[in-house]
Protein backbone atom coordinates (compact mmCIF):
# COMPACT_ATOMS: atom_id res chain seq x y z
CA UNK A 1 0.00 0.00 0.00
CA UNK A 2 0.84 3.41 -0.60
CA UNK A 3 2.05 5.22 2.49
CA UNK A 4 -0.28 8.64 2.75
CA UNK A 5 1.08 10.53 5.62
CA UNK A 6 -0.17 14.05 4.92
CA UNK A 7 -3.45 12.43 4.30
CA UNK A 8 -3.25 10.96 7.91
CA UNK A 9 -2.11 13.87 9.10
CA UNK A 10 -5.17 15.87 8.03
CA UNK A 11 -7.25 13.28 8.95
CA UNK A 12 -6.13 13.43 12.03
CA UNK A 13 -6.64 16.91 12.38
CA UNK A 14 -10.32 16.53 11.40
CA UNK A 15 -10.52 14.42 14.00
CA UNK A 16 -9.21 16.96 16.85
CA UNK A 17 -10.90 19.31 15.40
CA UNK A 18 -13.91 17.59 15.06
CA UNK A 19 -14.39 16.29 18.73
CA UNK A 20 -13.45 19.98 19.98
CA UNK A 21 -16.20 21.40 17.89
CA UNK A 22 -18.64 18.96 18.82
CA UNK A 23 -17.77 19.72 22.42
CA UNK A 24 -17.61 23.21 21.94
CA UNK A 25 -20.81 22.82 19.83
CA UNK A 26 -22.66 21.51 22.93
CA UNK A 27 -21.34 24.04 25.19
CA UNK A 28 -22.62 27.07 23.30
CA UNK A 29 -25.75 24.90 22.11
CA UNK A 30 -26.64 24.28 26.08
CA UNK A 31 -25.64 28.31 26.45
CA UNK A 32 -28.02 29.58 24.10
CA UNK A 33 -30.50 27.13 25.79
CA UNK A 34 -30.33 28.88 29.24
CA UNK A 35 -29.60 32.12 27.14
CA UNK A 36 -33.16 32.41 25.75
CA UNK A 37 -34.23 31.71 29.88
CA UNK A 38 -32.24 34.87 30.73
CA UNK A 39 -32.54 37.57 27.94
CA UNK A 40 -35.72 38.41 25.42
CA UNK A 41 -35.63 38.51 22.16
CA UNK A 42 -34.72 42.37 22.01
CA UNK A 43 -31.83 41.44 23.07
CA UNK A 44 -30.71 39.62 21.04
CA UNK A 45 -32.09 41.59 18.40
CA UNK A 46 -30.39 44.19 19.38
CA UNK A 47 -26.51 42.56 19.60
CA UNK A 48 -27.40 40.93 15.73
CA UNK A 49 -27.67 44.30 14.36
CA UNK A 50 -24.40 45.61 16.20
CA UNK A 51 -22.97 42.33 15.31
CA UNK A 52 -23.80 42.58 11.63
CA UNK A 53 -23.01 46.48 11.47
CA UNK A 54 -19.53 45.94 12.83
CA UNK A 55 -19.13 42.74 10.29
CA UNK A 56 -20.23 45.15 7.51
CA UNK A 57 -17.45 47.66 8.61
CA UNK A 58 -14.89 44.56 8.91
CA UNK A 59 -14.96 44.03 5.15
CA UNK A 60 -11.63 45.19 5.01
CA UNK A 61 -10.58 41.88 6.89
CA UNK A 62 -11.48 39.79 3.31
CA UNK A 63 -8.11 40.31 2.36
CA UNK A 64 -6.89 36.99 4.07
CA UNK A 65 -3.68 37.77 4.73
CA UNK A 66 -3.19 34.53 7.23
CA UNK A 67 -4.52 32.23 4.49
CA UNK A 68 -1.53 33.94 2.25
CA UNK A 69 0.88 32.23 4.91
CA UNK A 70 -0.75 28.83 4.17
CA UNK A 71 -0.70 29.55 0.22
CA UNK A 72 2.39 31.14 -0.52
CA UNK A 73 4.64 28.88 1.97
CA UNK A 74 8.38 29.27 1.44
CA UNK A 75 8.11 33.21 0.21
CA UNK A 76 10.59 35.43 2.01
CA UNK A 77 9.76 36.87 5.78
CA UNK A 78 6.31 35.27 4.88
CA UNK A 79 5.17 34.85 8.31
CA UNK A 80 6.93 38.15 9.51
CA UNK A 81 5.15 40.14 6.55
CA UNK A 82 1.97 38.85 7.03
CA UNK A 83 1.81 40.28 11.07
CA UNK A 84 2.95 43.39 10.02
CA UNK A 85 0.35 43.89 7.78
CA UNK A 86 -2.46 42.65 10.23
CA UNK A 87 -1.31 44.76 13.08
CA UNK A 88 -1.89 47.95 10.24
CA UNK A 89 -4.96 46.38 9.17
CA UNK A 90 -6.38 46.07 12.35
CA UNK A 91 -5.05 49.93 13.30
CA UNK A 92 -6.74 51.14 10.26
CA UNK A 93 -10.16 49.38 11.38
CA UNK A 94 -10.40 50.64 14.82
CA UNK A 95 -9.69 54.15 13.50
CA UNK A 96 -12.41 53.80 10.49
CA UNK A 97 -14.90 52.45 13.40
CA UNK A 98 -14.20 55.25 15.88
CA UNK A 99 -15.16 57.61 12.85
CA UNK A 100 -18.11 55.60 12.36
CA UNK A 101 -19.46 55.35 15.53
CA UNK A 102 -18.91 59.23 16.07
CA UNK A 103 -21.29 59.74 12.99
CA UNK A 104 -24.02 57.17 14.16
CA UNK A 105 -24.21 57.92 17.40
CA UNK A 106 -26.88 60.89 16.64
CA UNK A 107 -28.73 58.14 15.16
CA UNK A 108 -28.56 55.69 17.56
CA UNK A 109 -29.02 57.04 20.62
CA UNK A 110 -27.95 55.01 24.40
CA UNK A 111 -26.05 51.71 24.32
CA UNK A 112 -26.23 50.46 20.71
CA UNK A 113 -22.79 52.75 19.92
CA UNK A 114 -20.98 51.76 22.57
CA UNK A 115 -22.08 48.02 22.09
CA UNK A 116 -21.01 48.26 17.80
CA UNK A 117 -17.83 49.71 18.71
CA UNK A 118 -16.44 47.13 21.24
CA UNK A 119 -18.07 44.56 19.63
CA UNK A 120 -16.30 45.68 16.48
CA UNK A 121 -12.81 46.20 18.51
CA UNK A 122 -13.00 42.54 20.39
CA UNK A 123 -13.75 40.39 17.18
CA UNK A 124 -11.26 41.93 15.09
CA UNK A 125 -8.43 40.72 17.17
CA UNK A 126 -8.89 37.48 15.29
CA UNK A 127 -7.18 39.36 12.62
CA UNK A 128 -4.10 39.01 14.09
CA UNK A 129 -4.32 35.59 16.06
CA UNK A 130 -5.38 33.98 12.88
CA UNK A 131 -1.46 34.33 12.03
CA UNK A 132 -0.32 32.46 14.63
CA UNK A 133 -3.26 29.48 13.84
CA UNK A 134 -2.27 29.67 10.18
CA UNK A 135 1.69 28.46 11.05
CA UNK A 136 -0.28 25.61 13.07
CA UNK A 137 -2.43 25.08 10.12
CA UNK A 138 0.31 24.71 7.47
CA UNK A 139 1.58 22.13 9.70
CA UNK A 140 -1.24 20.14 10.01
CA UNK A 141 -1.26 20.55 13.54
CA UNK A 142 -4.65 20.72 14.48
CA UNK A 143 -4.38 19.62 18.25
CA UNK A 144 -3.51 22.69 20.07
CA UNK A 145 -5.89 24.73 17.83
CA UNK A 146 -8.72 22.64 18.85
CA UNK A 147 -7.32 22.48 22.39
CA UNK A 148 -6.96 26.60 22.80
CA UNK A 149 -10.88 26.67 20.81
CA UNK A 150 -12.22 24.55 23.56
CA UNK A 151 -10.60 26.14 26.72
CA UNK A 152 -11.53 29.50 25.08
CA UNK A 153 -15.43 28.66 24.55
CA UNK A 154 -15.46 26.89 28.24
CA UNK A 155 -14.39 30.44 29.73
CA UNK A 156 -16.69 32.41 27.41
CA UNK A 157 -19.80 30.70 28.80
CA UNK A 158 -18.91 30.83 32.26
CA UNK A 159 -18.50 34.35 31.85
CA UNK A 160 -21.64 34.76 29.61
CA UNK A 161 -23.73 32.78 32.34
CA UNK A 162 -22.80 35.11 35.41
CA UNK A 163 -23.24 38.36 33.45
CA UNK A 164 -26.56 36.88 31.77
CA UNK A 165 -27.73 35.51 35.56
CA UNK A 166 -26.40 38.82 36.93
CA UNK A 167 -29.03 41.20 34.57
CA UNK A 168 -26.21 42.48 31.79
CA UNK A 169 -28.59 41.75 29.44
CA UNK A 170 -27.03 41.90 25.96
CA UNK A 171 -23.99 43.15 27.46
CA UNK A 172 -23.37 39.41 28.43
CA UNK A 173 -23.10 38.76 24.82
CA UNK A 174 -20.76 41.03 24.28
CA UNK A 175 -18.19 39.74 27.24
CA UNK A 176 -18.74 36.15 25.51
CA UNK A 177 -17.57 38.09 22.84
CA UNK A 178 -14.21 39.34 24.36
CA UNK A 179 -13.57 36.80 26.01
CA UNK A 180 -13.77 34.30 23.08
CA UNK A 181 -11.34 36.59 20.91
CA UNK A 182 -9.28 37.14 23.96
CA UNK A 183 -8.03 33.30 25.12
CA UNK A 184 -7.99 32.48 21.45
CA UNK A 185 -5.28 35.21 20.68
CA UNK A 186 -3.29 34.24 23.77
CA UNK A 187 -3.40 30.51 23.03
CA UNK A 188 -2.76 30.53 19.44
CA UNK A 189 0.39 32.44 20.14
CA UNK A 190 1.65 30.42 22.47
CA UNK A 191 0.71 27.09 20.83
CA UNK A 192 2.15 28.54 17.62
CA UNK A 193 5.75 28.96 19.22
CA UNK A 194 6.39 32.03 16.93
CA UNK A 195 7.15 35.69 17.82
CA UNK A 196 7.78 38.70 16.09
CA UNK A 197 11.58 39.57 16.10
CA UNK A 198 11.72 42.09 13.34
CA UNK A 199 11.57 41.57 9.70
CA UNK A 200 9.55 42.67 6.67
CA UNK A 201 9.87 41.85 3.09
CA UNK A 202 8.23 44.32 0.23
CA UNK A 203 8.10 41.95 -2.53
CA UNK A 204 6.29 39.33 -0.06
CA UNK A 205 3.95 41.90 1.09
CA UNK A 206 3.27 42.87 -2.64
CA UNK A 207 2.21 39.33 -3.74
CA UNK A 208 0.56 39.29 0.00
CA UNK A 209 -1.60 42.12 -1.41
CA UNK A 210 -2.36 40.58 -4.59
CA UNK A 211 -3.46 37.78 -3.19
CA UNK A 212 -5.21 39.65 -0.67
CA UNK A 213 -6.90 41.64 -3.32
CA UNK A 214 -8.09 38.47 -5.00
CA UNK A 215 -9.10 37.34 -1.92
CA UNK A 216 -10.89 40.48 -0.40
CA UNK A 217 -13.35 40.82 -2.98
CA UNK A 218 -14.73 36.99 -2.31
CA UNK A 219 -15.37 37.74 1.42
CA UNK A 220 -16.48 41.07 1.30
CA UNK A 221 -19.48 39.63 -0.98
CA UNK A 222 -19.48 36.92 1.56
CA UNK A 223 -20.14 39.22 4.47
CA UNK A 224 -22.39 41.33 2.54
CA UNK A 225 -24.43 38.02 1.52
CA UNK A 226 -24.52 37.08 5.05
CA UNK A 227 -25.42 39.66 7.04
CA UNK A 228 -27.39 41.70 4.96
CA UNK A 229 -30.64 39.97 5.56
CA UNK A 230 -29.95 40.89 9.34
CA UNK A 231 -29.44 44.28 9.20
CA UNK A 232 -32.41 45.50 6.37
CA UNK A 233 -34.64 43.19 8.18
CA UNK A 234 -33.51 44.98 11.64
CA UNK A 235 -34.21 48.41 10.32
CA UNK A 236 -37.18 47.81 8.65
CA UNK A 237 -38.91 45.45 10.99
CA UNK A 238 -37.24 46.06 14.12
CA UNK A 239 -34.66 44.48 16.82
CA UNK A 240 -37.76 42.37 18.40
CA UNK A 241 -38.75 40.73 15.09
CA UNK A 242 -34.94 40.68 14.17
CA UNK A 243 -34.49 38.34 17.53
CA UNK A 244 -37.08 35.71 16.83
CA UNK A 245 -35.49 35.50 12.93
CA UNK A 246 -31.94 35.67 14.82
CA UNK A 247 -32.58 32.28 17.12
CA UNK A 248 -34.44 31.05 14.19
CA UNK A 249 -31.26 31.22 12.02
CA UNK A 250 -28.95 29.87 14.28
CA UNK A 251 -30.81 26.82 14.45
CA UNK A 252 -31.54 26.87 11.15
CA UNK A 253 -27.55 26.82 10.75
CA UNK A 254 -26.66 24.48 13.63
CA UNK A 255 -26.02 21.51 10.80
CA UNK A 256 -23.05 23.41 9.44
CA UNK A 257 -21.82 24.35 12.66
CA UNK A 258 -21.48 20.81 13.23
CA UNK A 259 -19.60 19.95 10.01
CA UNK A 260 -18.05 23.11 8.89
CA UNK A 261 -14.44 22.59 10.16
CA UNK A 262 -13.85 19.28 8.54
CA UNK A 263 -16.12 20.89 5.43
CA UNK A 264 -14.17 24.38 5.61
CA UNK A 265 -11.04 24.75 7.85
CA UNK A 266 -9.65 21.07 7.40
CA UNK A 267 -10.45 21.15 3.53
CA UNK A 268 -8.77 24.47 2.31
CA UNK A 269 -4.91 22.58 3.64
CA UNK A 270 -6.46 19.34 2.01
CA UNK A 271 -7.52 20.55 -1.03
CA UNK A 272 -4.55 23.19 -2.03
CA UNK A 273 -2.17 20.18 -1.33
CA UNK A 274 -3.86 18.08 -3.82
CA UNK A 275 -4.45 21.00 -7.05
CA UNK A 276 -2.18 19.44 -8.93
CA UNK A 277 -3.60 15.76 -8.51
CA UNK A 278 -6.82 15.60 -10.46
CA UNK A 279 -8.08 11.84 -9.47
CA UNK A 280 -7.20 12.16 -5.72
CA UNK A 281 -8.97 15.98 -5.41
CA UNK A 282 -12.16 14.49 -7.15
CA UNK A 283 -11.54 11.70 -4.84
CA UNK A 284 -11.23 13.77 -2.14
CA UNK A 285 -14.35 16.25 -2.91
CA UNK A 286 -16.60 12.97 -3.54
CA UNK A 287 -16.05 11.63 -0.25
CA UNK A 288 -16.21 14.63 1.58
CA UNK A 289 -19.63 15.68 -0.71
CA UNK A 290 -21.47 12.48 -0.16
CA UNK A 291 -20.80 12.36 3.42
CA UNK A 292 -21.92 15.54 4.12
CA UNK A 293 -25.11 15.16 2.47
CA UNK A 294 -25.98 11.93 4.25
CA UNK A 295 -24.68 13.57 7.40
CA UNK A 296 -27.03 16.77 7.01
CA UNK A 297 -30.30 15.06 5.53
CA UNK A 298 -31.56 14.48 9.35
CA UNK A 299 -31.74 18.36 10.45
CA UNK A 300 -33.35 19.01 7.10
CA UNK A 301 -36.74 16.63 8.26
CA UNK A 302 -36.40 18.01 11.93
CA UNK A 303 -36.05 21.69 10.48
CA UNK A 304 -38.93 21.69 7.33
CA UNK A 305 -41.42 19.30 8.90
CA UNK A 306 -41.03 19.17 12.91
CA UNK A 307 -40.14 22.90 13.37
CA UNK A 308 -42.84 23.56 16.29
CA UNK A 309 -41.44 19.97 18.10
CA UNK A 310 -38.01 21.55 18.08
CA UNK A 311 -38.58 24.83 19.34
CA UNK A 312 -40.29 23.24 21.91
CA UNK A 313 -37.89 20.71 22.97
CA UNK A 314 -34.99 23.10 22.48
CA UNK A 315 -36.41 27.08 23.69
CA UNK A 316 -39.65 25.67 25.45
CA UNK A 317 -43.42 25.39 25.17
CA UNK A 318 -44.54 28.75 26.03
CA UNK A 319 -45.65 31.66 24.06
CA UNK A 320 -42.37 33.28 24.32
CA UNK A 321 -39.75 31.67 21.05
CA UNK A 322 -43.08 30.09 19.16
CA UNK A 323 -42.42 32.79 16.66
CA UNK A 324 -39.17 31.11 15.87
CA UNK A 325 -41.40 27.92 14.64
CA UNK A 326 -43.11 30.30 11.76
CA UNK A 327 -39.59 31.10 10.63
CA UNK A 328 -37.46 27.86 11.25
CA UNK A 329 -39.02 25.62 7.89
CA UNK A 330 -37.69 28.45 5.25
CA UNK A 331 -34.53 27.84 6.51
CA UNK A 332 -34.38 23.84 6.40
CA UNK A 333 -33.15 24.13 2.66
CA UNK A 334 -30.91 26.88 3.48
CA UNK A 335 -29.00 24.98 6.25
CA UNK A 336 -28.71 22.10 4.79
CA UNK A 337 -27.62 23.10 1.70
CA UNK A 338 -25.12 26.12 3.65
CA UNK A 339 -22.12 23.70 4.42
CA UNK A 340 -21.94 22.21 0.34
CA UNK A 341 -21.75 25.59 -0.85
CA UNK A 342 -19.32 26.43 1.26
CA UNK A 343 -17.33 23.47 0.68
CA UNK A 344 -17.86 23.96 -3.16
CA UNK A 345 -16.21 27.44 -2.69
CA UNK A 346 -13.42 26.32 -0.36
CA UNK A 347 -12.55 23.62 -3.06
CA UNK A 348 -12.32 26.26 -5.87
CA UNK A 349 -10.41 28.59 -3.71
CA UNK A 350 -7.76 26.16 -2.44
CA UNK A 351 -7.18 25.52 -5.81
CA UNK A 352 -6.48 29.11 -7.12
CA UNK A 353 -9.67 29.22 -8.72
CA UNK A 354 -10.56 32.56 -6.88
CA UNK A 355 -12.32 34.32 -10.04
CA UNK A 356 -14.77 31.39 -9.83
CA UNK A 357 -14.97 31.45 -5.88
CA UNK A 358 -16.19 35.28 -6.38
CA UNK A 359 -18.88 34.53 -9.21
CA UNK A 360 -20.44 31.85 -6.71
CA UNK A 361 -20.67 34.58 -3.91
CA UNK A 362 -21.95 37.55 -6.28
CA UNK A 363 -24.30 35.79 -7.83
CA UNK A 364 -25.90 35.17 -4.04
CA UNK A 365 -25.08 38.96 -3.31
CA UNK A 366 -27.38 39.83 -6.82
CA UNK A 367 -30.12 37.11 -5.49
CA UNK A 368 -29.94 38.58 -1.54
CA UNK A 369 -30.03 42.39 -2.46
CA UNK A 370 -32.48 42.28 -4.82
CA UNK A 371 -34.96 40.20 -3.18
CA UNK A 372 -34.38 41.35 0.42
CA UNK A 373 -36.10 44.65 0.39
CA UNK A 374 -39.63 43.64 -1.20
CA UNK A 375 -39.51 40.38 0.36
CA UNK A 376 -39.30 41.70 4.33
CA UNK A 377 -42.02 44.31 3.50
CA UNK A 378 -44.18 41.53 2.11
CA UNK A 379 -43.68 39.08 4.81
CA UNK A 380 -41.10 40.11 7.64
CA UNK A 381 -39.42 37.25 8.80
CA UNK A 382 -40.14 34.72 6.91
CA UNK A 383 -39.50 36.71 4.12
CA UNK A 384 -35.77 37.55 4.56
CA UNK A 385 -35.52 33.54 5.23
CA UNK A 386 -37.13 32.42 2.07
CA UNK A 387 -34.54 34.90 -0.09
CA UNK A 388 -31.97 33.22 1.82
CA UNK A 389 -32.92 29.88 0.92
CA UNK A 390 -33.32 31.10 -2.69
CA UNK A 391 -29.92 32.56 -2.96
CA UNK A 392 -28.48 28.89 -1.42
CA UNK A 393 -29.98 26.98 -4.16
CA UNK A 394 -28.55 29.82 -6.54
CA UNK A 395 -25.01 29.26 -4.99
CA UNK A 396 -25.27 25.59 -5.27
CA UNK A 397 -26.15 26.20 -9.04
CA UNK A 398 -23.05 28.69 -9.62
CA UNK A 399 -20.72 26.41 -7.49
CA UNK A 400 -21.49 22.97 -9.62
CA UNK A 401 -20.91 25.19 -12.73
CA UNK A 402 -17.15 26.63 -11.36
CA UNK A 403 -16.27 23.10 -10.50
CA UNK A 404 -17.63 20.54 -13.88
CA UNK A 405 -14.00 20.67 -15.25
CA UNK A 406 -11.92 20.31 -12.61
CA UNK A 407 -13.61 16.91 -10.84
CA UNK A 408 -14.17 13.94 -12.57
CA UNK A 409 -17.93 13.28 -10.95
CA UNK A 410 -19.81 16.08 -9.96
CA UNK A 411 -21.16 13.44 -7.36
CA UNK A 412 -24.97 14.72 -8.21
CA UNK A 413 -26.17 11.48 -7.73
CA UNK A 414 -25.33 11.63 -3.45
CA UNK A 415 -28.61 13.13 -3.07
CA UNK A 416 -30.74 11.08 -4.29
CA UNK A 417 -30.79 7.77 -2.00
CA UNK A 418 -30.52 10.31 1.18
CA UNK A 419 -33.21 12.45 0.62
CA UNK A 420 -35.48 9.39 -0.66
CA UNK A 421 -34.45 8.11 3.18
CA UNK A 422 -35.57 11.26 4.51
CA UNK A 423 -38.88 11.35 2.74
CA UNK A 424 -39.65 8.16 3.78
CA UNK A 425 -38.82 8.75 7.82
CA UNK A 426 -40.12 12.04 7.88
CA UNK A 427 -43.42 11.37 5.59
CA UNK A 428 -43.96 8.40 7.74
CA UNK A 429 -43.63 10.00 11.04
CA UNK A 430 -45.82 12.74 10.17
CA UNK A 431 -48.63 11.25 8.84
CA UNK A 432 -48.87 8.61 11.89
CA UNK A 433 -48.59 12.04 14.10
CA UNK A 434 -51.24 13.31 12.02
CA UNK A 435 -53.62 10.54 12.03
CA UNK A 436 -52.73 10.97 16.23
CA UNK A 437 -51.74 7.08 16.50
CA UNK A 438 -48.21 8.82 18.31
CA UNK A 439 -50.26 11.18 20.22
CA UNK A 440 -47.74 12.04 22.30
CA UNK A 441 -47.47 15.83 24.63
CA UNK A 442 -45.24 17.88 26.22
CA UNK A 443 -41.44 18.24 25.56
CA UNK A 444 -40.94 14.98 26.15
CA UNK A 445 -43.16 13.45 23.34
CA UNK A 446 -41.93 16.12 20.93
CA UNK A 447 -38.34 15.05 21.87
CA UNK A 448 -39.13 11.50 21.47
CA UNK A 449 -40.45 12.49 17.79
CA UNK A 450 -37.63 14.34 16.79
CA UNK A 451 -35.76 10.58 17.93
CA UNK A 452 -37.73 8.69 15.93
CA UNK A 453 -37.54 10.71 12.96
CA UNK A 454 -33.23 10.57 13.13
CA UNK A 455 -33.54 6.51 13.69
CA UNK A 456 -36.00 6.11 11.25
CA UNK A 457 -33.89 7.78 8.80
CA UNK A 458 -30.95 5.46 9.81
CA UNK A 459 -32.26 2.32 9.36
CA UNK A 460 -33.21 3.52 6.17
CA UNK A 461 -29.70 4.46 5.33
CA UNK A 462 -28.67 1.15 5.79
CA UNK A 463 -30.81 -0.62 3.90
CA UNK A 464 -30.51 1.61 0.71
CA UNK A 465 -27.52 2.70 0.69
CA UNK A 466 -25.09 0.52 2.31
CA UNK A 467 -22.55 -0.19 0.03
CA UNK A 468 -21.61 3.72 -0.93
CA UNK A 469 -21.92 4.38 3.36
CA UNK A 470 -18.89 1.46 3.49
CA UNK A 471 -16.79 2.66 0.71
CA UNK A 472 -16.69 6.14 2.79
CA UNK A 473 -16.59 4.37 6.09
CA UNK A 474 -13.59 2.55 4.37
CA UNK A 475 -11.49 5.42 2.99
CA UNK A 476 -11.35 7.44 6.04
CA UNK A 477 -10.32 4.00 8.35
CA UNK A 478 -7.64 3.47 5.56
CA UNK A 479 -6.73 7.42 6.03
CA UNK A 480 -6.27 6.97 9.30
CA UNK A 481 -4.02 3.99 9.17
CA UNK A 482 -2.05 6.04 6.33
CA UNK A 483 -2.61 3.68 3.71
CA UNK A 484 -4.46 4.21 -0.27
CA UNK A 485 -8.04 2.34 -0.43
CA UNK A 486 -7.71 -1.33 -1.27
CA UNK A 487 -9.40 -0.42 -4.39
CA UNK A 488 -9.16 2.56 -6.44
CA UNK A 489 -12.35 4.24 -7.69
CA UNK A 490 -13.32 3.37 -11.24
CA UNK A 491 -13.37 7.23 -12.10
CA UNK A 492 -9.59 7.36 -10.79
CA UNK A 493 -9.07 4.59 -13.39
CA UNK A 494 -10.89 6.54 -15.92
CA UNK A 495 -8.74 9.60 -15.24
CA UNK A 496 -5.21 7.49 -15.59
CA UNK A 497 -6.75 6.51 -19.03
CA UNK A 498 -7.66 10.11 -19.65
CA UNK A 499 -4.19 10.88 -19.10
CA UNK A 500 -2.25 8.29 -21.19
CA UNK A 501 -3.98 9.50 -24.06
CA UNK A 502 -4.13 13.20 -23.87
CA UNK A 503 0.00 13.04 -23.40
CA UNK A 504 2.60 13.00 -26.36
CA UNK A 505 1.22 9.51 -27.74
CA UNK A 506 3.26 7.28 -25.57
CA UNK A 507 2.07 4.85 -22.97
Amino acid sequence: MKPLGGARRALAGAAWLSGASYLSFLLNFGLNLLLVRLLFPKDFGQFALAGSLAELLSLVTGASLPQGVIQMWGAPKIVETAYVLSLKLYGMLMLGGALVALLASAHFPGRFVPLFFTLLAVRNISVISYVYSALLERRLDYYPIALVRLSATLASVIVTLVLAHAGAGVWSLLGREAVLSVITFLGMRIASGWRYSGGYDRETARRLWEFGRQMFVGRALETLWYRSDTVILGILAGTASLGFYDRARYLGELGHYAVSLGAVQVAYPVYSSLQHDRGTLSYTYKLSHGLLVRLLCPYLLWLMLFPRELVSVLYGSGERWSGVALILPWFAIFGFLFPLVDNLKVLLTGVGRLRAAVCLRFAQVLLTLGLLVPAVRLAGAQGAAAVMMLSQIGGLVIGYRGIHDLVLDLNIRSYIRPLVCAALAGGAVAIVRGLHVLAWKGRLGDAATLFIVGCLYVVCLLLVDREQLREQVGAIVNGFKGSAPEKEPEFLLDDTVETIHSGDGRT
